[in-house]
């Protein structure tokens, strides 16, 4: 990917200073990718919870996963705490909190 940002990396001409075309780029791989390992493990997802459920290994992942996903929640509201707050507008420059 990072190969294509000369040819994606269209800010210089459009003046976009948070979302760009690469990002756009960067999201539909990931959400291919994504797609991709989501359909691969349906089927040994619904025979191990036939097969007994979850075990031991995957509820400390999932209580892992969720400690995470807090701790990125936490970290997203004191950053924008501390850039002002969601005061978003369409013509942000470098100095505004967007």
């Amino acid at each position: 990917m990072p190969a294509l940002l000369p040819l994606i990396g269209l800010m210089p001409w459009t003046g976009w200073l948070t979302v760009e075309e690469f990002d756009l780029a960067v999201l539909a791989v990931a959400a291919g990718g994504y797609m991709g390992v989501a359909t691969g493990r349906q089927a040994s997802a619904t025979a191990a919870a036939q097969a007994g459920g979850r075990s031991g290994a995957a509820a400390l992942k999932g209580l892992l996963v969720l400690a995470y996903a807090l701790a990125w929640l936490v970290s997203m509201w004191r950053g924008f705490e501390d850039a002002g707050g969601l005061a978003w507008g369409w013509w942000q420059g470098y100095h505004e909190p967007m």
